[in-house]
């Protein structure tokens, strides 16, 4: 870049000096920003209807020649948005020596347009603001600017390639359990060992007028001393198909009369009406979700 070297003595000036000492300060400026999209660089901040001014770097291709151009931006006021910030040019004409009006210089600046001319770079600005300022064009898929505190927050992770097996299966057993849905190593909330060693669940009374068997907290109702007439009254709970329920009945004795609810019914075994004095009577129900009984499959009575 030329720099003026001012030697004692006289010089004759003239306008082409002029322009190329000009012209690399001006270039420079330019092409600092020609690796960027039109932007604001500075100012033309919007309170209200009011645009501050500023300084604009404008981007664009003029007959496939790639040109950049920073300008003022003056300001404006009683601004009706959306509006563009768009390149204007104006001649600025000088009297020259020999009487000739002619032009002098090329004066660019943004200037506000409700519309955008062909070819004509431009900058949309809203109530909002500019929509693409310096901070905006520096930042791409490939840049971004990131703080302090993002920094310690990244450097601080554990790399993948130290996290171990043995980690994540420690992590996942915190919050393991019934209700996390999770259970990595349960099924239903129980071990697998709960299956393996699993007992029925029997629900035991002496004697009643009636019993509702609970399926969803036993599979088996054990009737020891039956002394009055019983009524097998439907099951609550929710039972899947296929289900079974063991219900063993031994009287005291004496015949009982025993009534079913509309939820059992014969499925190859006709269901009881009558204990048989002394003998115990085993009868296995199997669940059938199409007929939404409890179908009574076998029943032996001891001898």
């Amino acid at each position: 870049m030329n720099r003026i070297n001012q030697q004692l003595g006289q010089v004759k000036w003239y306008s082409d000096h002029l322009q190329q000492l000009q012209s690399e300060p001006i270039k420079a400026i330019d092409n600092l920003f020609a690796y960027f999209p039109s932007c604001v660089l500075s100012g033309c901040q919007v309170v209200t209807t009011t645009i501050k001014p500023g300084l604009i770097s404008f981007v664009w291709t003029d007959t496939g020649v790639e040109k950049t151009m920073v300008v003022p931006f003056d300001g404006a006021s009683g601004v009706v948005f959306p509006k563009y910030f768009i390149l204007e040019k104006t001649n600025v004409m000088r009297v020259y020596e020999n009487g000739g009006s002619k032009v002098f210089s090329e004066s660019y600046k943004a200037v506000l347009s409700d519309t955008v001319p062909a070819n004509t770079p431009s900058i949309q600005i809203q109530s909002s603001g500019a929509t693409v300022r310096l901070l905006d064009a520096f930042q791409s898929a490939l840049y971004r600017f990131v703080t302090d505190t993002e920094k310690n927050t990244w450097n601080a992770k554990l790399a993948a390639s130290a996290y171990t097996a043995a980690d994540v299966l420690a992590k996942l057993l915190t919050v393991d359990g019934v209700g996390t849905g999770l259970d990595a190593d349960l099924l239903d909330g129980q071990h697998i060992t709960y299956f393996a060693t699993r007992l029925p669940r029997v629900s035991s009374t002496a004697s009643a007028a009636s019993v509702t068997p609970n399926v969803d907290n036993y599979d088996a109702i054990d009737i020891t001393a039956q002394a009055v007439a019983l009524a097998i009254v439907n099951p609550i709970g929710t039972p899947g198909n296929k289900q079974k329920l063991l219900i063993d009945i031994l009287d005291n004795g004496t015949i009982r009369a025993i009534s079913w609810g509309t939820a059992y019914a014969a499925g190859g075994t006709a269901l009881p009406t009558a204990t048989i004095a002394t003998k115990q009577m085993s009868l296995v129900f199997i669940y059938d979700t199409t007929a939404a009984k409890w179908l009574l499959r076998s029943n032996a009575q001891t001898t």
